[in-house]
C-alpha cells in the first residue's frame, strides 16, 4: 500500500489514501480512479449521450481511451459530468 493524492472528478477536492491497485475515494460520496476526463473523454460523452446507455459510453472510454483512464470509466462519472453540463 502507498500513500497517493485522489483527486474527486465530481466535487474537485483532493484526499491522500493509502491505496493498493484500485483508488476508491473514501472522503467522498463519489468512488473515482483519481484521473478527471480529458477533453476527448469529454467530447465523446457529449456527442454519444442521446443515442447511448450511460454504463454503455462508460465500458467504451475504457475501451477507447485506455491510456486517458487506466481502462475503466464508472457509469457514475458519465452521469455526474452530464448533470454538471446540465445536458441530463
Amino acid at each position: 500500500m502507498t500513500r497517493k493524492t485522489i483527486r474527486c472528478d465530481y466535487c474537485e477536492k483532493e484526499f491522500e489514501r493509502e491505496v493498493s491497485h484500485v483508488n476508491f475515494n473514501r472522503g467522498c460520496k463519489n468512488p473515482t480512479s483519481g484521473r478527471p476526463l480529458t477533453e476527448r473523454e469529454k467530447e465523446y460523452i457529449i456527442r454519444n449521450s442521446s443515442v447511448k446507455l450511460k454504463a454503455q459510453i462508460a465500458r467504451e472510454l475504457g475501451e477507447l481511451f485506455p491510456e486517458d483512464n487506466g481502462g475503466y470509466r464508472s457509469q457514475t462519472t458519465v452521469r455526474n459530468f452530464l448533470k454538471r453540463k446540465g445536458i441530463e
